[in-house]
């Protein structure tokens, strides 16, 4: 009996222990909390992991020790037309597409043409362009063309997908001698084609062809319970077979924008390698769902404020019970200015409300808002910043999504404290962790 009551004790004393937690938010936020709760902190290896600084350096390694294929100079020769196609939102894009081109235009300089294509979003955001990192005469001898998918005059048809659509690319990638996507390893099953297959199509098509993969996106995830679009890679690696598409560079991201490391070669090979690379930093197992997920979301300027939003909501709905309730902790509160499609978007989406022509009207631009929608299916979600949102902060979504908002570091507190399980992560924008067949409810981390 004496032992049992010491036993009791110990473990008691154990459980009112404080535990320290610390939530990266934002650009720079931290939120250091105690609290005696059982909450299942999960750590993510990529949050300690060396990002790159000399992308230059980096580049040119890649470049010239490719995975299963010679270095680049050897598969370019003298007065090939290159073309290097930019997938928006690829971490310090411009800054790669510069050193690829440094080490391009000594070689097809004499003849060639080296091109930079880059989506319309990119041009308008003041990204994508690798000028600004080269000198005045390595920026003359490179060509920066922008993607219009509704000129038709900039267009050709490359051939038929097995399903028979056709695929009509910007002419610059079917003109090519050679065509080296660039891309970024997404997040598990992204909610379109990421990575360098995202790179070709739908990022270069035509409207037709883009509006057609929106549609088919909106149709697999009406039949899914979970807040899980489907993904459109397999077409994106048809497409890159028909374009003959032979070598690639895919960017593993690192918190907050950086670059972890780049990968070039093969396709399938860089692919595969970045991904594997990918799961190691941000796919950790979570032991089971819980009713509270807390989770900061990452500034990554490489894509917009609503797009990590969303990205990190997605995430942390994986981690959630139906029903529970998800936090996403940003900086908004700090003049950050969460940029619209458009002027008229949401009253568009109002008029309109349906998704599906949502979507196929403003393309990827238009994901996060529908995604938030799908993922408040699943669980409740708050957007928590330091100091109080003003009202207008989110142009009228708020209500349109159902998002609610809160702030201070004692409503963080609260919750965990009334909740019988809670799992806290940074980084949420980045990561896709597992969860384990375990139990459900907290754990000390």
């Amino acid at each position: 009996m004496r032992e049992n009551r010491e036993r009791k004790s110990q473990l008691l004393d154990i459980s009112e222990e404080a535990m320290d937690i610390r939530i990266s938010y934002g650009t720079y936020g931290v939120l250091e909390v105690k609290t005696t709760s059982p909450v299942n902190l999960v750590d993510f290896p990529g949050t300690g992991a060396a990002a790159i600084d000399d992308v230059n350096t980096a580049v040119r390694e890649a470049l010239d020790h490719p995975l299963q294929l010679p270095p680049l100079a050897q598969c370019v020769t003298p007065g090939d037309r290159v073309v290097l196609a930019l997938r928006r939102g690829t971490p310090r894009g411009a800054e790669i597409l510069a050193a690829v081109a440094r080490y391009l235009i000594p070689i097809v300089s004499s003849g060639g043409q080296l091109t930079v294509l880059r989506t319309e979003s990119d041009e308008t955001a003041g990204r994508g362009d690798p000028r600004p990192f080269l000198s005045a005469e390595e920026g003359q001898a490179l060509e920066v063309l922008t993607h219009r998918a509704d000129r038709q005059e900039e267009l050709a048809l490359l051939a038929r997908f097995r399903n028979g659509r056709p695929l009509r690319l910007n002419r610059a990638l079917i003109d090519a001698d050679v065509v080296i996507p660039v891309g970024c390893t997404p997040p598990g099953k992204a909610w379109s084609a990421y990575g360098t297959s995202g790179a070709v199509f739908p990022t270069f098509s035509d409207r037709v062809s883009q509006l057609a993969h929106w549609r088919d996106v909106v149709q697999r995830t009406r039949r899914t319970k979970i807040p899980v679009p489907g993904h459109g890679d397999r077409t994106g690696r048809e497409a890159n077979w028909l374009l003959g598409t032979q070598f690639a560079i895919e960017v593993v991201p690192g918190p907050h924008g950086s670059v972890l490391n780049i990968v070039a070669g093969a396709v399938v090979a860089a692919r595969q390698s970045a991904r594997d690379e990918y799961r190691k930093w941000w796919c950790p197992k979570v032991d089971g769902k819980a009713e509270l997920v807390i989770a900061g979301v990452d500034h990554n300027p490489s894509h917009t404020p609503w797009e990590n939003l969303a990205q990190a909501a997605w995430t942390a709905a994986r981690l959630v019970r139906r029903g529970g309730q998800i936090v996403l902790m940003t900086d908004w509160d700090r003049d950050m200015v969460p940029q619209l499609i458009n002027e008229n978007s949401l009253a568009e989406v109002s008029g309109i409300w349906s998704w599906s022509d949502f979507l196929q009207t403003h393309g990827d631009l238009a994901v996060p808002f529908w995604l938030l929608a799908r993922v408040r299916r699943h669980a409740r979600v708050c957007l928590w910043t330091a100091q109080s949102l003003a009202d207008e902060s989110l142009s009228g979504w708020r209500e349109r999504l159902s998002l609610e908002t809160t702030s201070g570091e004692a409503v963080i507190n609260r919750l965990i404290r009334h909740v019988e399980s809670c799992t806290v992560f940074s980084h949420a924008s980045l990561a896709w962790p597992k969860v384990s067949r375990g139990p459900s409810a907290g754990v000390a981390g």
